[in-house]
């Protein structure tokens, strides 16, 4: 047991962490490319779909912030979070 938990953690690391960087770094460079970002909630129930939509020319401050916010802290988190990983499954 203590060995499947071992190895599990790491694995959970690189894989979680692979896929936080790639969405981080998807979002960076479309958002860096088109000028804008874009988010939203869905509809359920009885609530409507909501969206919303913040350029680098209209506001400034609201775009650099949704840039960090949905890309650079993921991007930057889940590289981190694979380096970690990959270094503990190199320990182990």
């Amino acid at each position: 047991m203590n060995v499947m938990l071992r190895m599990l953690l790491p694995l959970g690391l690189v894989g979680f962490g692979a896929v936080a960087a790639f969405m981080g770094l998807v979002v960076l460079a479309t958002s860096l490319r088109s000028g804008e970002i874009t988010t939203g909630i869905a509809a359920s129930g009885d609530r409507p779909a909501s969206m919303s939509t913040v350029s680098r020319a209209g506001d400034p401050n609201g775009f650099w912030r949704r840039l960090v916010l949905l890309g650079a802290v993921p991007g930057l988190g889940g590289l981190a979070a694979v380096w970690v990983g990959r270094r503990m499954l190199s320990r182990a």
